[in-house]
Protein backbone atom coordinates (compact mmCIF):
# COMPACT_ATOMS: atom_id res chain seq x y z
CA UNK A 1 0.00 0.00 0.00
CA UNK A 2 1.29 3.46 -0.93
CA UNK A 3 1.53 5.46 2.29
CA UNK A 4 0.59 9.10 2.71
CA UNK A 5 -0.09 10.56 6.13
CA UNK A 6 -1.37 14.12 6.00
CA UNK A 7 -4.66 15.65 7.20
CA UNK A 8 -6.95 16.41 4.24
CA UNK A 9 -9.93 18.75 4.63
CA UNK A 10 -12.87 18.76 2.24
CA UNK A 11 -14.88 21.76 1.02
CA UNK A 12 -17.49 22.11 -1.71
CA UNK A 13 -19.10 25.51 -2.23
CA UNK A 14 -18.06 28.94 -1.00
CA UNK A 15 -20.65 31.65 -1.51
CA UNK A 16 -20.87 35.34 -0.69
CA UNK A 17 -23.50 34.74 2.01
CA UNK A 18 -24.31 31.94 4.49
CA UNK A 19 -26.35 28.99 3.16
CA UNK A 20 -29.50 30.15 4.97
CA UNK A 21 -29.46 33.34 2.88
CA UNK A 22 -29.07 31.67 -0.52
CA UNK A 23 -31.98 31.60 -2.95
CA UNK A 24 -32.94 28.99 -3.81
CA UNK A 25 -31.76 27.40 -0.57
CA UNK A 26 -29.33 24.48 -0.85
CA UNK A 27 -30.55 20.93 -0.31
CA UNK A 28 -27.27 20.13 1.46
CA UNK A 29 -26.43 23.30 3.43
CA UNK A 30 -23.48 21.65 5.16
CA UNK A 31 -21.72 21.68 1.78
CA UNK A 32 -21.91 25.48 1.63
CA UNK A 33 -19.65 27.92 3.45
CA UNK A 34 -19.93 31.67 3.31
CA UNK A 35 -16.84 33.54 2.21
CA UNK A 36 -16.64 35.04 5.68
CA UNK A 37 -16.72 31.57 7.27
CA UNK A 38 -13.97 30.32 4.94
CA UNK A 39 -11.86 33.37 5.83
CA UNK A 40 -12.29 32.53 9.52
CA UNK A 41 -11.30 28.91 8.86
CA UNK A 42 -8.15 29.98 7.02
CA UNK A 43 -7.26 32.52 9.70
CA UNK A 44 -7.60 29.87 12.40
CA UNK A 45 -5.35 27.48 10.49
CA UNK A 46 -2.77 30.21 9.93
CA UNK A 47 -2.87 31.38 13.55
CA UNK A 48 -2.17 27.85 14.77
CA UNK A 49 0.75 27.37 12.39
CA UNK A 50 -0.78 25.07 9.79
CA UNK A 51 1.01 24.93 6.44
CA UNK A 52 -1.09 24.23 3.34
CA UNK A 53 0.10 21.90 0.57
CA UNK A 54 -1.57 20.65 -2.56
CA UNK A 55 -2.40 16.96 -2.51
CA UNK A 56 0.06 16.39 -5.36
CA UNK A 57 2.87 18.08 -3.43
CA UNK A 58 2.14 16.10 -0.28
CA UNK A 59 2.14 12.85 -2.26
CA UNK A 60 5.39 13.74 -4.04
CA UNK A 61 7.15 14.57 -0.79
CA UNK A 62 5.93 11.37 0.83
CA UNK A 63 6.98 9.26 -2.15
CA UNK A 64 10.45 10.83 -2.10
CA UNK A 65 10.84 10.21 1.63
CA UNK A 66 10.87 13.93 2.40
CA UNK A 67 9.28 15.14 5.61
CA UNK A 68 6.15 17.23 5.35
CA UNK A 69 6.16 20.69 6.93
CA UNK A 70 5.14 20.97 10.57
CA UNK A 71 1.35 20.96 10.84
CA UNK A 72 0.88 20.33 7.14
CA UNK A 73 -2.70 20.21 5.91
CA UNK A 74 -4.24 19.75 2.45
CA UNK A 75 -7.32 21.78 1.52
CA UNK A 76 -9.49 20.23 -1.21
CA UNK A 77 -12.49 21.68 -3.04
CA UNK A 78 -14.80 19.39 -5.02
CA UNK A 79 -16.54 19.85 -8.39
CA UNK A 80 -14.65 22.84 -9.83
CA UNK A 81 -17.43 25.38 -9.27
CA UNK A 82 -17.18 29.00 -10.31
CA UNK A 83 -17.70 30.03 -6.69
CA UNK A 84 -14.22 28.70 -5.90
CA UNK A 85 -12.61 31.24 -8.23
CA UNK A 86 -14.92 34.06 -7.12
CA UNK A 87 -14.82 33.59 -3.35
CA UNK A 88 -12.33 30.96 -2.18
CA UNK A 89 -9.33 31.85 -4.34
CA UNK A 90 -9.09 35.49 -3.15
CA UNK A 91 -9.10 34.38 0.50
CA UNK A 92 -6.44 31.73 -0.14
CA UNK A 93 -4.26 34.12 -2.14
CA UNK A 94 -4.49 36.84 0.51
CA UNK A 95 -2.97 34.43 3.04
CA UNK A 96 -0.39 32.80 0.80
CA UNK A 97 -2.24 29.48 0.95
CA UNK A 98 -2.87 26.85 -1.68
CA UNK A 99 -5.42 24.11 -2.32
CA UNK A 100 -6.41 21.30 -4.67
CA UNK A 101 -9.53 21.73 -6.81
CA UNK A 102 -11.13 18.60 -8.28
CA UNK A 103 -12.82 19.21 -11.65
CA UNK A 104 -15.22 16.98 -13.62
CA UNK A 105 -13.58 16.64 -17.04
CA UNK A 106 -16.74 16.00 -19.06
CA UNK A 107 -18.65 18.92 -17.55
CA UNK A 108 -16.16 21.81 -17.82
CA UNK A 109 -18.01 25.07 -18.32
CA UNK A 110 -21.32 23.34 -17.58
CA UNK A 111 -23.15 22.78 -14.33
CA UNK A 112 -23.57 20.21 -11.56
CA UNK A 113 -26.03 18.04 -13.50
CA UNK A 114 -25.31 15.01 -11.29
CA UNK A 115 -26.88 16.89 -8.36
CA UNK A 116 -30.07 17.57 -10.32
CA UNK A 117 -31.40 14.34 -11.89
CA UNK A 118 -33.98 14.85 -14.63
CA UNK A 119 -37.49 15.02 -13.25
CA UNK A 120 -36.37 15.05 -9.62
CA UNK A 121 -35.88 17.89 -7.13
CA UNK A 122 -32.19 18.44 -6.72
CA UNK A 123 -29.44 20.71 -5.46
CA UNK A 124 -29.01 24.33 -6.52
CA UNK A 125 -27.49 24.85 -9.93
CA UNK A 126 -23.79 25.59 -9.65
CA UNK A 127 -21.88 26.81 -12.69
CA UNK A 128 -18.60 25.03 -13.31
CA UNK A 129 -15.31 26.56 -14.39
CA UNK A 130 -14.20 26.03 -17.98
CA UNK A 131 -10.74 24.99 -19.15
CA UNK A 132 -9.46 28.56 -19.48
CA UNK A 133 -10.52 29.38 -15.93
CA UNK A 134 -8.82 26.23 -14.63
CA UNK A 135 -5.60 27.25 -16.38
CA UNK A 136 -5.87 30.57 -14.56
CA UNK A 137 -6.13 28.77 -11.24
CA UNK A 138 -3.02 26.75 -12.00
CA UNK A 139 -1.16 29.98 -12.75
CA UNK A 140 -2.30 31.22 -9.33
CA UNK A 141 -0.75 28.19 -7.59
CA UNK A 142 -3.83 25.96 -7.29
CA UNK A 143 -3.61 22.27 -8.18
CA UNK A 144 -6.32 20.91 -10.47
CA UNK A 145 -7.12 17.22 -10.01
CA UNK A 146 -9.73 14.94 -11.55
CA UNK A 147 -13.17 14.28 -10.11
CA UNK A 148 -14.13 11.84 -12.84
CA UNK A 149 -15.67 12.42 -16.28
CA UNK A 150 -19.36 12.79 -15.32
CA UNK A 151 -19.38 12.34 -11.50
CA UNK A 152 -21.11 8.91 -11.17
CA UNK A 153 -20.87 6.50 -8.27
CA UNK A 154 -17.85 4.56 -9.47
CA UNK A 155 -18.68 1.48 -7.43
CA UNK A 156 -21.79 1.04 -9.62
CA UNK A 157 -19.93 1.44 -12.96
CA UNK A 158 -19.00 -1.43 -15.28
CA UNK A 159 -15.32 -1.87 -16.07
CA UNK A 160 -15.38 0.13 -19.31
CA UNK A 161 -17.18 3.09 -17.72
CA UNK A 162 -14.88 2.94 -14.71
CA UNK A 163 -11.82 3.13 -16.95
CA UNK A 164 -13.25 6.17 -18.73
CA UNK A 165 -14.14 7.91 -15.50
CA UNK A 166 -10.76 7.33 -13.87
CA UNK A 167 -8.05 7.02 -16.53
CA UNK A 168 -10.02 8.72 -19.30
CA UNK A 169 -10.83 11.78 -17.21
CA UNK A 170 -7.15 12.18 -16.37
CA UNK A 171 -6.22 12.32 -20.04
CA UNK A 172 -9.12 14.65 -20.94
CA UNK A 173 -8.43 17.06 -18.12
CA UNK A 174 -4.69 17.18 -18.82
CA UNK A 175 -5.39 18.02 -22.46
CA UNK A 176 -7.85 20.74 -21.47
CA UNK A 177 -5.67 22.51 -18.91
CA UNK A 178 -2.31 21.90 -20.57
CA UNK A 179 -0.86 20.40 -17.40
CA UNK A 180 -0.40 16.96 -15.90
CA UNK A 181 -3.07 15.67 -13.53
CA UNK A 182 -1.60 13.98 -10.48
CA UNK A 183 -4.54 13.39 -8.13
CA UNK A 184 -8.06 12.00 -8.20
CA UNK A 185 -11.17 12.41 -6.05
CA UNK A 186 -13.79 9.66 -5.94
CA UNK A 187 -17.26 11.08 -6.69
CA UNK A 188 -19.36 11.01 -3.51
CA UNK A 189 -16.22 9.68 -1.81
CA UNK A 190 -17.24 6.13 -2.73
CA UNK A 191 -14.75 3.43 -3.62
CA UNK A 192 -14.15 -0.28 -3.25
CA UNK A 193 -11.14 -2.47 -3.99
CA UNK A 194 -11.84 -2.45 -7.74
CA UNK A 195 -12.21 1.33 -7.91
CA UNK A 196 -9.11 1.91 -5.79
CA UNK A 197 -7.10 -0.38 -8.09
CA UNK A 198 -8.31 1.59 -11.12
CA UNK A 199 -7.10 4.87 -9.60
CA UNK A 200 -3.73 3.39 -8.70
CA UNK A 201 -3.30 1.91 -12.19
CA UNK A 202 -4.27 5.14 -13.97
CA UNK A 203 -1.05 6.88 -12.96
CA UNK A 204 -2.32 9.13 -10.19
CA UNK A 205 -0.10 9.86 -7.21
CA UNK A 206 -3.00 9.91 -4.74
CA UNK A 207 -6.78 9.62 -4.59
CA UNK A 208 -9.17 11.06 -2.01
CA UNK A 209 -12.30 9.62 -0.47
CA UNK A 210 -14.31 10.84 2.55
CA UNK A 211 -13.94 9.92 6.19
CA UNK A 212 -16.65 7.46 7.18
CA UNK A 213 -16.71 5.59 3.86
CA UNK A 214 -15.94 1.97 4.71
CA UNK A 215 -13.13 1.61 2.15
CA UNK A 216 -11.36 4.85 3.17
CA UNK A 217 -8.11 4.11 5.02
CA UNK A 218 -5.92 6.61 6.93
CA UNK A 219 -2.44 6.57 5.43
CA UNK A 220 -3.50 4.88 2.17
CA UNK A 221 -2.58 7.30 -0.63
CA UNK A 222 -5.38 5.89 -2.80
CA UNK A 223 -8.11 5.87 -0.16
CA UNK A 224 -7.46 9.06 1.82
CA UNK A 225 -10.29 9.84 4.29
CA UNK A 226 -10.93 13.57 3.96
CA UNK A 227 -12.69 15.35 6.82
CA UNK A 228 -15.49 17.72 5.71
CA UNK A 229 -15.53 21.29 7.03
CA UNK A 230 -19.08 22.52 7.50
CA UNK A 231 -20.65 25.84 8.54
CA UNK A 232 -21.33 24.66 12.10
CA UNK A 233 -17.74 23.72 12.90
CA UNK A 234 -16.23 25.64 15.77
CA UNK A 235 -12.54 26.32 16.24
CA UNK A 236 -12.02 23.23 18.36
CA UNK A 237 -13.61 20.97 15.75
CA UNK A 238 -11.64 22.59 12.94
CA UNK A 239 -8.32 22.15 14.71
CA UNK A 240 -9.11 18.52 15.46
CA UNK A 241 -9.84 17.91 11.80
CA UNK A 242 -6.74 19.82 10.69
CA UNK A 243 -4.67 17.57 12.93
CA UNK A 244 -6.12 14.50 11.21
CA UNK A 245 -8.25 13.45 14.17
CA UNK A 246 -11.17 11.21 13.25
CA UNK A 247 -13.54 8.85 14.97
CA UNK A 248 -11.81 5.51 14.49
CA UNK A 249 -11.48 2.72 17.02
CA UNK A 250 -8.02 1.46 17.88
CA UNK A 251 -7.24 -2.17 16.97
CA UNK A 252 -7.50 -3.30 20.59
CA UNK A 253 -10.95 -1.72 20.86
CA UNK A 254 -12.02 -3.38 17.62
CA UNK A 255 -10.91 -6.74 19.02
CA UNK A 256 -12.79 -6.11 22.27
CA UNK A 257 -15.92 -5.19 20.35
CA UNK A 258 -15.79 -8.43 18.40
CA UNK A 259 -15.12 -10.53 21.48
CA UNK A 260 -18.63 -10.18 22.88
CA UNK A 261 -17.30 -8.79 26.16
CA UNK A 262 -18.79 -5.37 25.49
CA UNK A 263 -22.34 -6.71 25.20
CA UNK A 264 -22.91 -4.24 22.36
CA UNK A 265 -24.67 -5.29 19.12
CA UNK A 266 -22.23 -5.24 16.22
CA UNK A 267 -24.66 -5.08 13.31
CA UNK A 268 -23.54 -1.54 12.52
CA UNK A 269 -19.92 -2.68 12.30
CA UNK A 270 -18.58 -0.55 15.14
CA UNK A 271 -19.33 1.88 17.92
CA UNK A 272 -20.70 5.15 16.52
CA UNK A 273 -19.84 6.93 19.76
CA UNK A 274 -18.29 6.28 23.14
CA UNK A 275 -18.85 8.25 26.36
CA UNK A 276 -15.82 8.47 28.64
CA UNK A 277 -16.11 9.10 32.36
CA UNK A 278 -13.14 11.34 33.12
CA UNK A 279 -12.11 12.06 36.69
CA UNK A 280 -14.52 14.78 37.72
CA UNK A 281 -16.94 13.73 35.01
CA UNK A 282 -19.44 12.00 37.26
CA UNK A 283 -22.16 14.26 35.94
CA UNK A 284 -21.73 12.56 32.55
CA UNK A 285 -21.75 8.91 33.60
CA UNK A 286 -24.49 8.36 36.16
CA UNK A 287 -26.74 11.26 35.25
CA UNK A 288 -26.64 11.95 31.51
CA UNK A 289 -25.97 8.30 30.69
CA UNK A 290 -27.62 6.25 33.41
CA UNK A 291 -25.07 3.99 35.06
CA UNK A 292 -25.96 2.71 38.48
CA UNK A 293 -24.23 0.29 40.82
CA UNK A 294 -23.55 -3.40 40.24
CA UNK A 295 -26.25 -4.91 38.09
CA UNK A 296 -26.15 -2.56 35.13
CA UNK A 297 -27.87 0.58 33.99
CA UNK A 298 -31.23 -0.22 35.56
CA UNK A 299 -29.73 -0.79 39.00
CA UNK A 300 -30.13 2.90 39.71
CA UNK A 301 -28.53 4.92 42.43
CA UNK A 302 -30.57 6.20 45.36
CA UNK A 303 -32.16 9.63 45.26
CA UNK A 304 -29.39 10.81 47.55
CA UNK A 305 -26.81 9.26 45.23
CA UNK A 306 -28.14 11.20 42.29
CA UNK A 307 -28.23 14.29 44.47
CA UNK A 308 -24.46 13.93 44.78
CA UNK A 309 -24.32 14.26 41.00
CA UNK A 310 -26.40 17.43 41.11
CA UNK A 311 -29.64 15.82 39.88
CA UNK A 312 -32.76 17.36 41.49
CA UNK A 313 -34.90 14.95 43.47
CA UNK A 314 -37.83 15.23 41.07
CA UNK A 315 -35.61 14.22 38.15
CA UNK A 316 -34.05 10.99 39.42
CA UNK A 317 -34.48 8.09 36.97
CA UNK A 318 -36.61 5.92 39.24
CA UNK A 319 -39.53 7.20 37.20
CA UNK A 320 -39.81 5.81 33.67
CA UNK A 321 -40.66 9.33 32.51
CA UNK A 322 -37.04 10.24 33.20
CA UNK A 323 -35.57 7.36 31.17
CA UNK A 324 -34.82 7.35 27.44
CA UNK A 325 -33.41 4.34 25.57
CA UNK A 326 -32.16 6.29 22.55
CA UNK A 327 -28.83 5.47 20.94
CA UNK A 328 -28.36 2.04 22.48
CA UNK A 329 -27.99 3.29 26.06
CA UNK A 330 -30.28 4.34 28.88
CA UNK A 331 -30.17 8.13 29.07
CA UNK A 332 -31.79 10.59 31.39
CA UNK A 333 -34.77 11.79 29.36
CA UNK A 334 -33.68 15.41 29.76
CA UNK A 335 -30.01 14.72 29.07
CA UNK A 336 -28.43 17.44 26.94
CA UNK A 337 -25.82 15.14 25.44
CA UNK A 338 -28.57 12.84 24.19
CA UNK A 339 -30.59 15.77 22.86
CA UNK A 340 -27.54 17.26 21.22
CA UNK A 341 -26.55 14.04 19.50
CA UNK A 342 -30.09 13.49 18.25
CA UNK A 343 -30.14 17.04 16.91
CA UNK A 344 -27.19 16.12 14.71
CA UNK A 345 -28.39 12.65 13.68
CA UNK A 346 -28.87 12.75 9.92
CA UNK A 347 -32.04 10.65 9.90
CA UNK A 348 -34.23 8.80 12.43
CA UNK A 349 -32.81 5.59 10.99
CA UNK A 350 -29.30 6.72 11.87
CA UNK A 351 -30.31 7.34 15.47
CA UNK A 352 -32.22 4.06 15.64
CA UNK A 353 -29.19 2.12 14.36
CA UNK A 354 -26.73 3.67 16.80
CA UNK A 355 -25.28 1.63 19.64
CA UNK A 356 -23.46 3.34 22.51
CA UNK A 357 -21.01 2.28 25.18
CA UNK A 358 -19.61 3.78 28.37
CA UNK A 359 -15.99 3.31 29.43
CA UNK A 360 -15.65 4.32 33.08
CA UNK A 361 -12.45 5.60 34.63
CA UNK A 362 -11.73 5.25 38.35
CA UNK A 363 -9.89 7.33 40.90
CA UNK A 364 -9.29 7.00 44.63
CA UNK A 365 -12.28 9.12 45.56
CA UNK A 366 -14.76 8.46 42.76
CA UNK A 367 -17.38 7.60 45.36
CA UNK A 368 -16.98 10.98 47.07
CA UNK A 369 -17.39 14.58 46.00
CA UNK A 370 -14.56 14.57 43.48
CA UNK A 371 -11.97 17.28 44.33
CA UNK A 372 -9.97 17.15 41.11
CA UNK A 373 -12.29 18.18 38.32
CA UNK A 374 -9.81 18.51 35.41
CA UNK A 375 -11.81 21.00 33.35
CA UNK A 376 -10.69 24.00 35.39
CA UNK A 377 -7.07 22.96 34.96
CA UNK A 378 -7.52 22.45 31.24
CA UNK A 379 -9.01 25.92 30.93
CA UNK A 380 -6.28 27.48 33.10
CA UNK A 381 -3.66 25.95 30.82
CA UNK A 382 -5.02 28.11 28.01
CA UNK A 383 -6.81 25.54 25.87
CA UNK A 384 -9.77 26.97 23.99
CA UNK A 385 -12.68 25.65 21.97
CA UNK A 386 -16.02 23.95 22.40
CA UNK A 387 -16.02 20.19 22.77
CA UNK A 388 -19.80 20.42 22.78
CA UNK A 389 -19.95 21.22 19.08
CA UNK A 390 -17.95 18.14 18.23
CA UNK A 391 -20.13 15.63 20.03
CA UNK A 392 -23.43 17.39 19.58
CA UNK A 393 -23.95 18.29 23.23
CA UNK A 394 -26.03 21.35 24.03
CA UNK A 395 -24.73 23.77 26.65
CA UNK A 396 -26.30 25.97 29.29
CA UNK A 397 -25.85 27.24 32.86
CA UNK A 398 -23.96 25.08 35.34
CA UNK A 399 -25.40 23.37 38.35
CA UNK A 400 -22.87 20.59 38.81
CA UNK A 401 -21.54 19.19 42.05
CA UNK A 402 -17.97 18.11 41.23
CA UNK A 403 -15.30 20.18 42.91
CA UNK A 404 -11.73 21.22 42.22
CA UNK A 405 -8.96 22.78 44.36
CA UNK A 406 -9.92 26.35 45.24
CA UNK A 407 -6.89 27.73 43.39
CA UNK A 408 -8.28 26.38 40.13
CA UNK A 409 -11.95 27.23 40.47
CA UNK A 410 -13.22 29.92 38.12
CA UNK A 411 -17.00 30.26 38.52
CA UNK A 412 -17.35 31.92 35.11
CA UNK A 413 -16.27 28.69 33.38
CA UNK A 414 -18.91 26.39 34.90
CA UNK A 415 -17.29 23.14 33.74
CA UNK A 416 -19.73 20.66 35.24
CA UNK A 417 -23.31 21.36 34.42
CA UNK A 418 -26.20 19.38 35.82
CA UNK A 419 -29.27 21.56 36.03
CA UNK A 420 -32.98 21.51 35.27
CA UNK A 421 -32.08 21.63 31.58
CA UNK A 422 -29.44 18.95 32.12
CA UNK A 423 -26.51 20.44 30.24
CA UNK A 424 -22.96 19.21 30.41
CA UNK A 425 -19.41 20.56 29.95
CA UNK A 426 -19.98 24.14 28.91
CA UNK A 427 -16.38 25.14 29.61
CA UNK A 428 -14.49 26.63 26.68
CA UNK A 429 -11.24 24.64 26.56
Amino acid sequence: MTRLRVPVLMFHHVEAVPPAELAPPPVHPDSYLSRRKLAAVLDTLAYHGHHTLTLAEAAARSRAGRRLPHRAVVLTFDDGCRCFRDHALPELTARGMTATLFAVSGELGGSNRWDRPSGEPGERREDLLDAAALRGLIAAGIEVGSHGRHHPDLTACDDATLAGEVAGSREELAAAIGSSVATFCYPYGRLDARVRAAAAAAGYAAAAAIHGVSAARPGDAFALPRLPVNPRDGRFELLLKASGANAALSPDMQALLGSGQCNVPTAAGGLPFICFDLAGGANLVGSEVLVGVQGGQRNFLSTAGYGKLGVPGNMVPSSSANIDASLGLLWHADGAIKRGILSKATTPATAAGTNGAVLCAMSQNDTQNNPHNPMYGIAMAGAQGLLLNLVGTESSVSGGNSQAPMALINPSLQPTTISQRFHCFQTRY
